[in-house]
Formats: structure tokens, sequence, C-alpha cells
């Protein structure tokens, strides 16, 4: 999933011009090992430092007659099809951290699922389901194993949870729809004895996309944008000011917690009315609210804030179950008394010139500021919003199943705070995810009031200078 919507994209297409690189070409057997890619490095840093969301856990409720034969066999072909599934990380051997460190492909095997029957117990799904969270509490090494798990636990006659634990390093957010649009057609081809329709090879592996980033940062490739960035960044605070309940520290953790709240409908679509006069988009709506709420809170009109782009813009990539995704800084100016219909102009600019040179690994473009990393903080990014939309139909299932899909949020925030304005199934929330050891759920919660506030206000009189105080 990518945090831009298709009119972003396509806004995005005419600014960006020549400046994207061409695809990765298909290179045929990769070596044994290749290097981590840029992505992997930084997830990689980001737990040696004890913080980051370093996996991701998905529950799948299935049912109906379900063929636990049929899916056992699509699980282990679907580690087949996609190797970095079957990856391990084993520790480097040079003294450079993460850029000596490997990645090595295993052969391909029966690959286990762990079964938990919980018909016995009292309330079943309320059982399976408390096991799942506890699931999300788990890390697994990446060194000897691939870090990737399942299980199937049975709650009821043809009623079963399905659980993915699967680590960051080996997958992104659009890679979760790949792995179970390619699941449920693998599923359907061996219950029913057929040929797979569509999904008979995978062209392209995730080790030709980082030899092909490794190459593209070899010649030079990356060197147009990274200049942008850092004339552009060092306009820029290095700190975001943040309505902290206690200021940063070197030992703040990053436990964390996610708030998730409703948006009302009405007012959903009152932004997606707002935005479409703009020529925006929702996303751009809620990341000027976002930005105007910081401001007034922090006293700082300059940001620098993050969204995470899927790093997919090429044919070549749509299908690669990988860590593509990346977090593109986003430099905002909102100062002085702006309306939100000029506010949202000059974020609405400042995406887009982001987007038009976001093909550049983000690691390089921190490195770039070579400016020292806040006490207690990520360096360059420390808060990030971003638009979660569907990614079309749902997955076609065979029609003898219902699978609902669910999320289990891990107790970890990779930044100080973000906010995440997801779109499933008809109905539109915030998910306002912090530090625990920085904030109090009441400041959170506080902020979602705000937010709303601030965009009833704005979508009722754009070309009024919005008030962001407390709104009670």
């Amino acid at each position: 999933m990518s945090a831009l919507t298709s009119l972003d994209e396509r806004l995005l297409a005419a600014r960006a011009g020549s400046r994207r690189a061409q695809g990765p070409p298909r290179l045929g057997p990769a070596p044994a090992a290749v290097p981590l890619s840029a992505a992997q490095r930084a997830m990689a840093r980001a737990e040696a430092d004890g913080g980051g969301v370093t996996h991701f856990v998905l529950a799948y409720r299935i049912r109906g007659l379900l063929d636990t034969g049929a899916l056992e066999r699509a699980i282990t072909e679907l580690h087949r099809r996609h190797a970095i599934l079957r990856t391990v990380f084993p520790d480097g051997a040079g003294h450079d951290g993460e850029r000596d460190r490997q990645q090595m492909v295993l052969a391909a095997g029966e690959v286990p699922i762990q079964h938990h029957s919980f018909t016995g117990t009292a309330d079943p799904y309320a059982a399976a389901r408390n096991h799942a969270l506890e699931v999300t509490r788990h890390s697994y090494s990446p060194r000897s194993q691939p870090p990737v798990r399942w299980w199937l636990l049975e709650v009821g006659e043809h009623d079963h949870i399905l659980v993915l634990w699967l680590h960051h390093l080996l997958a992104d957010a659009a890679s979760e729809r790949i792995l179970e649009e390619d699941l449920a057609v693998l599923y359907q081809a061996f219950v029913t004895g057929t040929e797979p329709a569509g999904r008979s090879s995978t062209p392209v592996q995730y080790a030709d996309f980082v030899l092909w980033e490794q190459r593209q940062e070899a010649a030079g490739g990356y060197e147009a944008n990274r200049a942008y960035w850092r004339s552009t960044l060092k306009q820029y605070p290095s700190e975001l000011a943040l309505p902290f309940d206690r200021a940063p520290y070197g030992s703040a953790s990053y436990s964390g917690a996610t708030l998730c709240e409703p948006i009302p409908a009405d007012l959903v679509e009152r932004v997606r009315a707002l935005a479409r006069s703009e020529r925006a988009s929702e996303f751009m709506v809620h990341l000027t609210a976002y930005a105007l709420q910081l401001r007034d809170l922090g006293g700082v009109g300059r940001m620098v804030l993050g969204t995470p782009m899927s790093g997919r813009g090429r044919p070549e990539l749509e299908r690669v179950v990988g860590l593509l995704a990346d977090l593109v800084p986003l430099p905002i100016d909102v100062s002085g008394e702006l309306s939100f219909r000029s506010a949202l102009d000059q974020v609405r600019g400042a995406v887009l010139d982001a987007m038009a040179y976001q093909d550049v690994p983000s690691d390089l473009v921190a490195a770039d500021q070579s400016l020292p990393t806040p006490i207690g903080r990520r360096a360059l990014i420390q808060s990030a919003c971003y638009h979660y939309e569907p990614a079309g139909d749902p997955v076609a299932w065979p029609p003898e199943l219902r699978v609902d899909r669910e999320q289990l949020f891990t107790p970890v925030s990779s930044l100080d705070l973000s906010l995440a304005v997801e779109t499933d199934s008809g109905t539109t929330r915030c998910l306002w995810e912090y530090r625990r050891d920085l904030f109090d759920a009441a400041t959170i919660s506080g902020l979602h009031e705000r937010h709303l506030t601030l965009l009833a206000r704005a979508t009722e009189s754009p070309d009024a200078v919005p008030q962001t105080g407390d709104p009670r």
C-alpha cells in the first residue's frame, strides 16, 4: 500500500519527468549471497538500536469448509515461488555494520504450520485471538532460519484463524496483498487439481532489486536526487517539535501503543470534496491538518515529516515480495497566518516535490545531512503521516470460504508519533501510533479531537485562518 492516492501518482508522474531511473532487469540466477538493501539496512539498524516495528502479524479468519492439506501445500508453494520467504540474514564478517551483512536464500522445502485447537474453551474465538495477540510479542532471529511463521488455529466447526508472523526484513505492506492473492490462487489450484492461473512464475525476485540498487549507488545514479535533498533539507530544523508529556531521553524505549478512532462519515465526504476542489487528495488534506496542529502546539512552522512510499512505480516490481517501501521526507512550511486553503496549497507542492525526488534510499538522504542523531530520537524523520486505501477488490478466495483479514498491532512505535488514516470496507479511521515513554494516552486522544475539529472547520471555511487549539 502506498501513502499516495492515484491522483497523487498522476500529478507526480507529470512533475517527476525523467528523474526516475530505469527499473531493474531480470538478472538470471542470483549469487548465493547478496547485501542488504538500503531499506533492510535501515530496518536492521533500528532493530539493533532497540526500536522500530521489526515484524508484523496478520490474522485471516477463514469460515467455511477448509481443506487444510491444500492450504499447507499452498503455503509451501508460496515459499518456493517467493525466494525472500526462504532468506536468512547471518551476521556480517566485516566492520561496517549493516553494509557487511548478507542475505542468503535457502533451498525450498516443506513449510511447517503449527496447529492449535481452541474448540474446548469457553470462548474459542476469544482464546484463539488472545493466542494470536501473544504472537505479536515474540520475535524470531533471522540469522539462521527465515523469520516467518504460520499458525492455524481452530475455533469451531469450519472456523479457523490463519496467523502469519513476518519480519519486516522480508516484506512491506504491499507484499501483504501479494502474498494473500497468491495464497488464494494456489489454494484454489490444489483444491481443484488445476494449474494456478497467472502465478506460474515470479520473473523478478527481491535479490534482483537489491543488486540493481547496489549498482545504482555505485554508479552515482542517485546523485541528482541526493543533491536536491542536501540543498532542501539544510533549510529545515533537524528535530521536530512535538507536544511531549516527557521530553526524549537517551534510554527512552520504543515501546508503543496505537489509538484507533473513526472519522464520522459526513466529515470523510467533506474532506473528499475539499480535496477534489483543490486538485489535491485526502492524504494531503489530512497532512495539512496534522502539520498545522504540530505547528501550533510546537511553535515551529517549518518541519520535516515523513510518508512511506511503496517503491513499486515500475512494472517489474509490482509483484515482488520484499521490503521495497521507504520513508520519504516531506519538508513542509506552514509558517505564518495561513488560511487552510493556502496551507493545503503549500503542502500539496511539498508532497509533489518530495515524491519527484523520492528515488533515493532514505538512509543515504539521512547520511548526507551530517547531523548528530537527536538524543532519544531517530535522525531526520521523527513523525509521519500517511493514508492507507484498499488496494483493489477483495482477494478472490474460493466461494465456499469467507476470509476476513486483520492486522494485529505490535506494541512498538518506530517513530515518536505517527498518524495513519485508513480507509477499509467503507469506514475511515485514524490510527495514532506513539511512544509510551514520551506521550500519555490522554494527550493522543486530544490530538485526535483537535484533528477532527480542524478538519470540520477547514471544510466549512477553507479560506479562514484555522484555529487548532483545544476544541472543548
